[in-house]
């Protein structure tokens, strides 16, 4: 793998990063809305929380992939200007 594809591959991890802090804002900004649904049926309720939680948690996962993806490619590249594979 060449360094400028590693490069393009940083680009888009910190173009996803982008993208999944916009939507754990998004989640946190409006969770009120699924957590305080307006319906008088209890179940309707309880699956817009469990709802929410589950978003909010895919969320969280998707930005500490990311993270750890990041910190990978960083090894990967360390690895690379040293001149060997470890």
């Amino acid at each position: 793998m060449k360094l400028d594809h590693i490069e393009n591959v940083a680009i888009s991890l910190d173009t996803l990063k982008g993208l999944e802090e916009t939507i754990n804002d998004l989640l946190e900004e409006n969770i009120s809305m699924l957590m305080e649904y307006p319906s008088d049926n209890a179940s309707v309720k309880f699956r817009a929380n469990r709802l929410a939680d589950k978003l909010l948690a895919l969320a969280s996962a998707m930005i500490a992939t990311n993270k750890a993806t990041k910190q990978e490619l960083q090894l990967g590249i360390n690895a690379l200007l040293k001149g060997g594979e470890k």
